[in-house]
């Protein structure tokens, strides 16, 4: 593999340092799958079957209320880093200010000084709805363990081949520098990575989902492999590639 990967196994010190956080790692996202088995979606289940309320709540109750909101301050955006957003304000003159992972189809269709229908849960406005159109707010409840199963599948299997990685470079200390297997290694678990992220964007991470995420995985993760091991191959059999080191 590159040089650059190399570089990251050639100094113990250093292939300790990533071993910690490697380890570290996965022990994070085995803590996130835990909790998110053990406490499961009852948010969003107990949401799923809320009754309507009998009356306007006083205060955050389990049942579902709907209201009419007038909406100012519409704010779209393409940033990834930013949610897009609109004040609604209630019939009373209270002000809300409500977020949103996406611009649509609600807040394309609503004028600055329309009405939307906003629905509360538990004091939080979950949705709005107008022109024969419903958006979920940030405030509404998601699939926890759809998203705790997707970042486990980016992030721990690369953790392990680093980690796996490490603990041969320490073994084999003696070495002067990495083998070309550990290297392969080091850069497959860079491919898991990159095959992770991007079936996760092409994939909706829900639970539902999650077998289709798994199969578009496994087929980027075998095409990563296939890569590597091409790549390694060629420069093993390259003329001046250099002596034996053992894989």
């Amino acid at each position: 593999m590159s040089s650059s990967l190399n570089t990251v196994l050639r100094r113990h010190t250093r292939s300790i340092i990533v071993l910690l956080f490697s380890t570290a790692l996965i022990a994070i996202v085995v803590g996130h799958v835990r909790a998110a088995i053990l406490d499961g979606n009852r948010e969003l289940h107990a949401y799923e079957a809320a009754q309507p309320c009998s009356a306007a709540p006083e205060s955050p109750a389990d049942c579902i209320w709907q209201q009419e909101f007038t909406v100012t301050d519409i704010y779209l955006t393409n940033a990834r880093n930013k949610d897009n957003s609109a004040v609604l304000i209630a019939e009373d003159g209270t002000e809300r200010e409500t977020y949103f992972s996406s611009k649509g189809p609600v807040l394309l269709k609503v004028d600055e000084g329309g009405q939307v229908t906003g629905t509360l849960w538990r004091g939080r406005i979950t949705e709005i709805s107008a022109h024969g159109t419903t958006q979920e707010t940030t405030d509404a409840p998601t699939d926890v363990i759809g998203g705790s199963l997707a970042f486990a599948l980016v992030t721990g299997p690369p953790a392990l081949l680093v980690m796996v990685t490490c603990v041969w470079r320490l073994i084999r200390h003696t070495e002067p520098k990495p083998t070309r297997g550990m290297a392969a290694t080091l850069g497959l678990a860079g491919g898991l990575f990159l095959a992770g992220l991007f079936a996760a964007l092409m994939v909706d991470a829900s639970f539902e989902r999650f077998g289709v995420l798994l199969a578009v995985w496994a087929g980027l993760a075998a095409l990563a492999a296939v890569t590597v091991y091409i790549t390694a191959t060629y420069k093993e059999a390259a003329p001046g590639a250099g002596t034996d080191e053992n894989n």
